[in-house]
């Protein structure tokens, strides 16, 4: 294709159809009268006063420029001159990817947002089953550390006094 002609008016750009058409080698009316019948581009085809290539101001049948490629991606490249099928393919098969890609690429990041909160989640267990666990040492530990420090030295004299009997040496030894 050659270049696309784009008109600015009213902060939205817009294509004239015939420079399309004529660029595709394609009949003008026969795309006008398909526009006008389709239920969205129906509603969107307009009149715009535009430069032509001779520099007269003249009125233009145009769509609004977001909806050029879903009518580009309606014409059969069959139809369109040799030298034109290339670029419309392009366009064609460019429209088809986006669309894909617009409709899939959610799909995509909820599984792998799903995917990704499942792992997370399997982490936060596995490390809150062992701060349960590390918590109850810790009590554990804690507990054991009062008792040691609510040992007097009343309590140790006469714990210490004590012997123990070890009965594999057959000694005695202080605890």
């Amino acid at each position: 294709m050659k270049v696309l002609q784009i008109i600015q008016q009213d902060n939205e750009k817009f294509i004239p159809i015939r420079s399309i058409c004529e660029q595709l080698g394609i009949a003008y009316q026969p795309q006008i009268d398909r526009l006008k019948k389709d239920p969205i581009m129906g509603s969107v085809v307009t009149l715009r006063v535009s430069t032509g290539a001779d520099g007269k101001q003249y009125e233009m049948v145009c769509i609004p420029f977001k909806y050029a490629f879903m009518w580009l991606s309606k014409i059969n490249a069959q139809n369109v001159e040799e030298e034109a099928r290339p670029g419309l393919i392009a366009a064609q098969t460019k429209t088809y990817d986006l669309l894909w890609d617009s409709l899939v690429s959610y799909q995509n990041y909820v599984e792998y947002r799903n995917h990704s909160i499942e792992e997370q989640i399997a982490v936060r267990d596995a490390y809150r089953i062992d701060f349960n666990q590390a918590k109850d040492r810790l009590t554990e530990a804690e507990h054991e550390l009062k008792a040691r420090l609510a040992v007097s030295f009343d309590n140790y004299l006469e714990n210490r006094s004590q012997l123990q009997l070890n009965f594999n040496e057959g000694s005695e030894v202080p605890s």
